[in-house]
Formats: C-alpha cells, structure tokens, sequence
C-alpha cells in the first residue's frame, strides 16, 4: 500500500474502534439507567404485608405499579448482559425477576379461582401476565443454554456488589468484567454439573406454562373475546419455546 492508502486504513480502523467504543458506552450508560430506575421503583414498593385502607388506597395503587416495574426492568438488565455475551449475569437478572411474575399470576389465579374460572370474566390483561411469566422461564432456559459448556454459570459483579448478587430479588446493579477469562471472583448461580438440568427445569416449566396459556387464548377467542395484539405476542413467544427446546435436544445429542 501507499503511505497515503495506509493512511486512509488507519483513519478506517481508528473510526471502527471509535464506533465500538461509543457503542459499548451506549450499553454501559443503558445499564447505568435501567439500574437506577430499578431502585427507584424499588424504593416505592409496598412493605409486604401491608394492606391499603380508603385514605391511602391511590397511593397503594401506585405503589403496586412501581412492583409491576421492577420484573420490566430486571428482563431489561437481562437482555443487554445477553445482548453483549455475558449470559451468567443475564441468568441472574431473570431469575431474579422470576419471583415477582410467579407472585402477579399467582395472586390473578387466586381471583379466578374465587370466580371459578368463569371465562367472561378472563381478561387480557390475564394473558398478558401469564404471557410474561413463561417467557420468563423461557428466557433463563435460553441463557444457561448459552453459557459455555462444561464451566459454572456465573455472575461477575463489582466488588461492593457481590452481596447484591447472592440476593435474589434485591438488586439489579451492573456487573464489570473479569480481567481474564479465567478469573473465578465472581458469584457461581449454577455448578456446571447442574447447568443443564436447571435449563430443563425452567424449559419444562415454560412448556406447561404455555400450553395453559394457549387453551386460555383459545377459551376467550370462542367466547368472541378480543384479545388484540396479545395474540401476536403469543405467537411470538410460541416460536421462542419452540427455538430455546431445538436448542435444549442439540445441547442434550
């Protein structure tokens, strides 16, 4: 090459690393803010056990929105540590927010257990939480799935994080990376032993939570109940059950 065509490749590479760059602050900054609005929501939430009376009913109301933010935000978290490969904090992301989407559909299954199911009364703000549970399951199925065969699925925090790592529905602070590959400072969630029948376990959990919620959609489409848009995401979460058990067969042959 000439020294200017030279030129011309080092100016190239030099804007390459430059938009890697940017887009690894971008991610970092996204984290950055989905972390602090997790605690600010988390700082609204209702101490548990407590129950609204008429004076403070708005105000229980709000707090019961910021608790259905908190599994948003942590799905979120996961998504991007998924996004840039680290799939063990992406694991403790949505495992943390698990317990907060089993706890929302387990408290509309109690109140369609007191209306025995009746199918007029199905909403599809019913299915759009049962919806997310399973896609849940199916999300934490997908990213141990995607750990690295044969190694501990772990989570690497900052130093005054790790115990935020070991609580499980705490916190959603933002992890930083191993110096090496081989460094073990951070928190071990699965045992490489384990890795597999923990995925199958949430896999089987996100099968059955999806055949229910299909037979659902398919009681309130005979009742001429419109679901909108909720359909589509359905479908959506079908073909991702589907694709994370093609993955779970290849990861068993």
């Amino acid at each position: 090459l000439s020294s200017a065509n030279e030129d011309d490749v080092v100016e190239i590479e030099n804007t390459a690393d430059s938009g890697e760059n940017s887009q690894e602050d971008d991610v970092n900054l996204a984290l950055e803010m989905m972390e602090t609005s997790f605690d600010i929501f988390l700082s609204h939430v209702p101490n548990e056990g407590s129950s609204p009376n008429n004076e403070h009913n708005h105000h229980h109301h709000q707090q019961q929105w910021a608790l259905g933010q908190l599994p948003r935000v942590l799905v979120c978290i996961g998504d991007l540590h998924s996004y840039c490969g680290r799939f063990g904090n992406a694991v403790d992301a949505y495992c943390r927010a698990l317990p907060y989407r089993e706890e929302a559909w387990k408290r509309l299954k109690q109140i369609q257990a007191k209306n025995s199911d009746k199918i007029e009364l199905l909403t599809v703000e019913d299915l759009q939480c049962q919806r997310r549970l399973v896609e849940t399951y199916a999300l934490v199925t997908e990213a141990l799935l995607a750990c690295p065969k044969g190694e501990d699925v772990i989570c690497y925090y900052d130093d005054d994080d790790t115990e935020k790592c070991n609580d499980s529905a705490k916190s959603a602070k933002g992890p930083s990376e191993p110096e090496k590959s081989g460094e073990t400072n951070g928190t071990v969630l699965v045992p490489a032993k384990e890795r597999i029948n923990f995925a199958k376990s949430h896999y089987e959990m996100a099968r059955e939570g999806l055949d229910e919620l299909i037979y659902r959609m398919g009681r309130m489409a005979a009742a001429k109940i419109n679901i909108g848009k909720e359909k589509e995401d359905i479908g959506y979460l079908v073909m991702m059950v589907v694709g994370v058990g093609n993955s779970m067969k290849d990861e068993l042959n």
